[in-house]
């Protein structure tokens, strides 16, 4: 199909995550100096955004509530918040023995979780992301690349450092190892279908794995 580049920028080298904001904005986080792209007219022009906190990547961005943004991030603050579309930032603090941190997930509009990397401690906030607790280092992960809301409390995990998949009932209070998939180090993306279904795939091999809830 017809491929039209609609924004280009020789300082940014890729984005890793577009998302569609509540008001129709869309906003993409770059993998370089930590900037946002922000369109408000459904992606035919885009505006770059002042980088973030001086930070480097941008590893995962959420819309928490809505114009309330949160982003994760590489350089020495692990996250911060924006009320403005990723014009200024108010970073994070309380995220100890994490160096960076791969993924957040926005569960509803209190409930936030973050996956700290390096020593694999795994966040929550139950405040908007005001403030985070630290639950504590599960199953002897060293980080975490996505996590999956399956709704009414049940939240699933995807671990650095062990392949594995851990859920949780109380949303994200306390994680059930689900088990490893294969001899591979990270679990690099879940996708929840209808019916239950759940598919996975890994870093270091081709295999991507089905299971019902």
């Amino acid at each position: 199909f017809p491929v039209t580049i609609v924004y280009s920028n020789t300082g940014v080298v890729g984005f890793k995550k577009i998302i569609r904001c509540t008001n129709g904005y869309l906003v993409a986080g770059s993998y370089t100096n930590a900037y946002l792209a922000v369109s408000q007219d459904n992606g035919d022009t885009w505006a770059l955004t002042p980088r973030i906190l001086s930070m480097t990547i941008v590893q995962d961005l959420e819309e928490i509530s809505p114009g309330k943004l949160i982003v994760t991030l590489s350089g020495g603050t692990i996250a911060a918040t924006s009320l403005d579309y990723g014009q200024t930032w108010t970073a994070l603090t309380g995220f100890t023995g994490s160096t960076y941190a791969r993924s957040v997930k926005s569960i509803d509009y209190d409930i936030t979780l973050i996956g700290g990397n390096t020593t694999g401690n795994l966040f929550r906030s139950i405040n908007s992301s005001l403030s985070f607790v630290n639950t504590g280092r599960w199953f002897m992960a060293t980080g975490y690349t996505t996590f999956v809301n399956a709704g009414n409390g049940v939240i699933f995990a995807a671990q650095v450092g062990t392949a594995k998949v851990l859920v949780s009932y109380d949303y994200g209070v306390t994680w059930l190892d689900r088990g490893s998939l294969e001899a591979q180090t990270i679990v690099s993306s879940l996708i929840l279908l209808s019916g239950g279904v759940m598919l996975a795939s890994v870093s270091g091999s081709g295999n991507i794995y089905r299971s019902t809830l």
